[in-house]
């Protein structure tokens, strides 16, 4: 029987599985179990992905580590909250905890109403903190500011691109701006290498800036 870490990649709106899989590789070469969460980010109702996510939570074992990416990472904090006997570790990148003007932006039309389906009421959800007797939460947000967010001008202080770093904050979490788009902190050897510490020593490096 495996004693690694159980480790759940969650991507984020839009996406499938495949986009976590080069971060999985890296996070498996430090001995986690890593394991994928693959839902519908449009089409199926939050709340059912959400409690399905906390059963999987209550099955890995009684610690899990939860690494979510946009969408995923709000994904993982209700689904904490949800969990039964889930303890650990979840850390977001790119989260819009506090809301997100760019999916605002997309719902003022039908078309984009449409294609956020029922993501769209998900990103306008209070978002708090689960039991901190059970959870360690950090955040990594970027602020280099590519990607489509920036076409709708509607993204004010730093960003990444999408979300910016005011909206990536919740209030009590272990938080960290790096210089990485929404994207491409997937893929940056700087988040990379941060992941890995918080979630094996539960802090990030305090020179990273």
């Amino acid at each position: 029987m495996s004693t690694r870490t159980p480790t759940i990649l969650i991507h984020g709106l839009w996406f499938r599985s495949p986009v976590m899989w080069a971060l999985g590789r890296d996070l498996e070469k430090i001995g986690l179990d890593v394991r994928y969460y693959n839902y519908s980010t449009t089409r199926a109702p939050t709340s059912a992905s959400i409690e399905r996510l906390a059963e999987l939570i209550d099955r890995a074992g009684p610690r899990v580590n939860i690494v979510g990416h946009s969408m995923g990472g709000l994904l993982a904090i209700e689904a904490a909250h949800v969990s039964k006997a889930g303890a650990g570790t979840i850390v977001a990148l790119g989260s819009p905890f506090q809301g997100s003007a760019a999916a605002r932006w997309v719902a003022r039309s039908k078309i984009g109403s449409g294609l956020l389906g029922h993501a769209a009421d998900f990103f306008e959800h209070e978002f708090q903190l689960p039991n901190q007797e059970r959870w360690k939460v950090g955040i990594i947000a970027g602020s280099t500011g590519m990607g489509l967010g920036t076409l709708t001008r509607v993204l004010s202080g730093a960003h990444d691109g999408t979300v910016t770093v005011e909206e990536a904050s919740l209030p009590g979490a272990s938080k960290l701006v790096v210089p990485a788009s929404h994207t491409s902190m997937l893929w940056s050897s700087h988040v990379k290498e941060q992941l890995k510490q918080f979630l094996t020593a539960g802090e990030f490096r305090s020179s990273a800036s």
